[in-house]
């Protein structure tokens, strides 16, 4: 899963990635105020797209999520180029095609407004179906309207699971953590213990014996 986040310019805020939790970071701290550049290049997007995917020829699925207005009029044919490298582009339209200007919200999520022009005039964003269907039907995919219920999103799922499937990859690593000093420590204890004591606890038997001397006499010796 990657994210690619654009209005005028696009830039890839997750690259591609198998840590989905990860991925779900980037595109909560993700914020209209990180696209400095005004404007919708759907176009440039899914070319910025293509290049996050690199040159495998399947497996790839692009999910574009905009009202389809376009400024730079060449979606139709980056969507035939992603298509030729193998992606499959399905639309998901946004706004409603009568227009709805567009909500600005502060840090704590409360609306404070709509975005204005440079003269002041609130902005519209008008939802573009026949360019979105275009794009997705140039793209081997489908367009959706986005819905509050959601139904869209579990079809592209389904849809996505029921496409071929192959393994990114695996790896399994086994990391030892060195404990040795534990039981060390108690060995070195039970030496120094014994050094130091063990003399006391477990005396020495001294023995009595008989040895016979020149002459015979005998004497006793330790």
């Amino acid at each position: 899963m990657g994210l690619v986040a654009f209005a005028g310019e696009p830039y890839v805020a997750c690259p591609l990635t198998l840590d989905y939790s990860a991925a779900k970071v980037f595109l909560d701290v993700l914020d209209p105020s990180l696209l400095p550049v005004g404007g919708t290049a759907i176009a440039s997007a899914i070319r910025k797209s293509s290049e996050v995917f690199g040159k495998e020829k399947r497996y790839k699925v692009l999910v574009l999520i905009t009202d389809g207005e376009d400024h730079e009029q060449d979606a139709v044919a980056a969507a035939k180029e992603a298509a030729a490298g193998g992606a499959v582009i399905y639309a998901l339209g946004v706004g409603s095609g009568a227009g709805s200007p567009i909500p600005l919200r502060g840090e704590d999520g409360t609306e404070e407004g709509y975005r204005k022009d440079r003269e002041g005039r609130i902005v519209t964003s008008r939802l573009d179906p026949v360019k979105l269907a275009e794009i997705a039907e140039a793209g081997g995919g489908r367009y959706m309207p986005l819905t509050a219920e959601g139904r869209e999103i579990r079809e592209i799922q389904n849809r996505i699971a029921q496409m071929e499937h192959r393994q990114v990859g695996s790896r399994f690593i086994t990391t030892y953590e060195e404990r040795y000093q534990i039981p060390l420590a108690f060995a070195l204890g039970a030496l120094i213990l014994e050094a130091g004591i063990g003399g006391r606890l477990f005396p020495r038997k001294e023995w009595m014996r008989t040895v016979a001397a020149p002459g015979g006499a005998g004497r006793q010796r330790r």
